[in-house]
């Protein structure tokens, strides 16, 4: 179905109907999102979707009331990082559990799990509590520009 809407919004970029091919194409990916024991790209992908509708159809939005699926949407993948966390608290890695926990509070604030997620990360000790480091960006190192030796990489010869 995601493949069938989303060829109807390409090919028909002037419809009236695109507004509701794109909504249904993104309660066609939420459909495929079988839980959070499971991969998330498909509610990752509707997320983006319907965060993209509220954008350009904001009417469309408030009608279909959006903003509590985008919520839904949100705590699930809060869910998701607080399993996640469990798992590296069950195979002892701190570490990597308070990674995930802070993840849950930073990313979805506004959600019940988050206060969950709070709570765990008191739970943990010292070093799973650390805050996450701020990651530097820094240009990709170049390799210096070489030339192959003569006859290396040129022609087969026969």
């Amino acid at each position: 179905a995601v493949d069938a809407y989303q060829a109807f919004v390409e090919r028909y970029r002037r419809s009236p109907e695109v507004p509701e091919a794109r909504l249904k194409k993104a309660f066609a990916l939420l459909a495929q999102f079988t839980g959070t024991r499971f991969d998330a790209t498909p509610i990752l992908n509707a997320k983006a979707e319907l965060e993209a509708i509220q954008q350009d159809f904001p009417d469309l939005a408030r009608e279909q009331n959006l903003s509590a699926v985008i919520e839904r949407i949100d705590s699930a993948l809060a869910r998701k990082g607080l399993q996640t966390a469990d798992f590296y608290v069950r195979t002892h890695r701190p570490r990597a559990a308070g990674v995930h926990l802070q993840e849950v509070v930073g990313s979805y604030p506004n959600t019940a799990e988050a206060g969950r997620a709070r709570h765990r990360l008191a739970q943990l000790p010292p070093t799973g509590r650390e805050p996450l480091p701020a990651i530097e960006s820094s240009p990709p190192a170049t390799a210096p520009a070489t030339r192959p030796a003569p006859g290396v990489l040129g022609p087969v010869q026969q």
